[in-house]
């Protein structure tokens, strides 16, 4: 098949989930034999200095300035109805490419990845009859909302009314969509339970074809990889080392290592002095920083969608503690794949657990790993994930 998928970044390098989510895609696409011309936004934070040679994909960037102005989201607060987070990524250059690219090509399906290109569907609509597919990486406005609980003054209301915009915008631009790729069950779900009456088929993120098995973990040292400018993850480390932390030092005096990209310096200087964590920031190689660490923790407090860290790491043979959000979308069983901890006490019995027992360690490891191997493999997601849509929309 011919195929068009527009991007809100370029995912290369793949230093983050929605970044190795989006290249998971678009690779196995491309390995299956199908041609894709890929049109990614290209913006301040996901520069595309490198565009690889992939066989089968056409690259295409247009440059977007996604950077947070103080006064543009004044002014989108008190005269526009639409979240400024979106707003961000409305185009005409964008528009322009999409449309060079529909006039000269005929395409099967065009494939939307994310909720920030969601805002296309109707202009793709009038230019091509071809299905528009958007790929719903999480519940965006979920994210804001659990948020806002542990936020006050100001800052809550303010939250408050981009949640409530978020909310409108994915409903009115999903609901826009032909069909609809959410990454887990949960999603799909709630997309339904707010009258986004679209077909739609789960498509989880996975892993790559295991070439060699990955070694048991030789230690008990403990780390967190992840995006350190997703607001989730920021708030979840914040309160996993004020309120966890210290205990487990006391009684450990364990390092904990948490590496990631755009690191703040507030979040830098709130991690400086505290005793045995050490903020490493971003890494050259994630699967190397991954497997020199036997313990993934991952403190999230809110978040929608799938943590493609946790598949990662669940895929190297690591053991995870992790809460109920981090944990949705994976099919995983507590106590077996993972350990579960949703409160301070939690935490502190789950770390204590494995700092004390390093073959419980590797037993969590091992289950683990088979999870993802038998159950997440992209070649065989992606397959399922495409008759869906053949058998949808009638393709041969």
């Amino acid at each position: 098949m011919r195929l068009l998928t527009v991007s809100s970044k370029f995912p290369y390098p793949a230093k983050d989930g929605g970044a190795l989510a989006i290249k998971a895609f678009l690779e196995n696409l491309a390995a299956i034999g199908h041609n894709i011309d890929f049109v990614a936004v290209e913006t301040p934070k996901h520069p595309a200095k490198e565009i690889p040679a992939i066989k089968n994909i056409n690259f295409h960037t247009v440059f977007v300035d996604t950077t947070i102005n103080a006064k543009d989201a004044l002014l989108n607060f008190l005269f526009s109805s639409e979240p400024y987070i979106a707003v961000r990524f409305y185009s005409d250059g964008l528009k322009k490419k999409i449309k060079e690219l529909i006039t000269a090509n005929a395409y099967d399906i065009v494939f939307l990845e994310g909720l920030y290109t969601a805002y296309l569907t109707g202009f793709i609509k009038e230019l091509c009859n071809c299905p528009v597919i958007v790929r719903a990486h999480n519940v965006e406005h979920r994210i804001w909302q659990r948020k806002l609980k542990n936020e006050k003054g100001l800052k809550k209301f303010y939250l408050s009314s981009m949640t409530s915009r978020l909310k409108r915008f994915e409903i009115q631009h999903l609901s826009g969509a032909d069909f609809l790729l959410p990454i887990t069950s949960e999603d799909d779900k709630v997309f339904k339970e707010f009258g986004i009456n679209v077909p739609s088929y789960v498509m989880p993120f996975g892993i790559d074809a295991v070439v060699e098995e990955p070694p048991l973990p030789d230690n008990t040292s403990m780390a967190f990889i992840g995006s350190l400018d997703w607001m989730p993850n920021v708030e979840g480390l914040i309160w996993f080392v004020k309120n966890v932390w210290p205990q487990i030092y006391e009684k450990y005096g364990a390092k904990f290592y948490i590496a990631g990209r755009n690191a703040s310096a507030d979040f830098v200087a709130k991690m400086k002095n505290v005793p045995g964590v050490e903020v490493v920031g971003e890494v050259d190689d994630a699967r190397k920083f991954i497997l020199s660490h036997g313990i993934m923790l991952v403190p999230l407090l809110s978040g929608s969608g799938m943590r493609v860290k946790i598949i990662e790491a669940m895929s190297l043979k690591r053991a995870i503690v992790t809460t109920n959000v981090g944990i949705e979308g994976i099919d995983a069983e507590a106590g077996k794949h993972f350990l579960s901890a949703n409160s301070v006490e939690e935490w502190i019995d789950a770390v204590d657990l494995l700092l004390s027992n390093p073959h419980k360690v590797q037993e969590i490891a091992i289950n683990a790993y088979a999870l993802v191997k038998n159950h997440y493999r992209n070649d065989i997601i992606v397959r399922k994930a495409l008759d869906a849509i053949k058998n949808e929309f009638k393709i041969e």
